[in-house]
């Protein structure tokens, strides 16, 4: 009857697990969109953690880790966010905001002065703008020189 009652650590549902080699798996956790590369025995531990088993119970069937190690990965999970924590969940819910996509066309009115004066400047100056700035450059204007009496002379 105590087992029951009792509530045994739960690997989280939001996680992707994909094979990365034989010796490793790489698990992609949805909440906290981080990757992680475990081991084949971790990765054995972590699949039997699915709440019907104890620590203990777990410790029984794998031959690779003590009591006191699997407690210990357990926690690591815990800290990574495999593991199910109601608690945490709610947290990361209240601080986390979904903002969806900005609609380019909500944000510039037509009617607008702003978006009439833009509109000029491009259309309308743009040529003239280009060719002083090319007039510039090719009659060398705002240009200083120095000859090498150390006077200054503008041109």
């Amino acid at each position: 009857m105590e087992k029951s009652n009792r509530h045994y650590p739960t690997i989280s549902t939001s996680l992707e697990i994909n094979d990365h080699d034989l010796e490793r798996v790489t698990v992609f956790n949805k909440d906290t969109k981080r990757s992680y590369v475990i081991g084949r025995k971790e990765y054995n531990i972590l699949i039997n953690l699915d709440g019907s088993k104890s620590l203990e119970d777990i410790c029984k069937n794998s031959n690779d880790f003590n009591i006191a190690q699997l407690k210990e990965l357990v926690v690591q999970f815990e800290r990574l966010g495999m593991l199910n924590n109601d608690f945490l969940k709610v947290k990361q819910k209240i601080w986390k905001m979904n903002i969806g996509l900005v609609n380019g066309n909500t944000l510039i009115k037509l009617d607008s002065i702003l978006t009439k004066i833009l509109y000029f400047i491009l259309v309308y100056l743009s040529i003239p703008i280009f060719g002083l700035g090319l007039g510039a450059f090719i009659f060398k204007v705002g240009t200083i020189r120095v000859n090498y009496q150390d006077n200054v002379s503008f041109f």
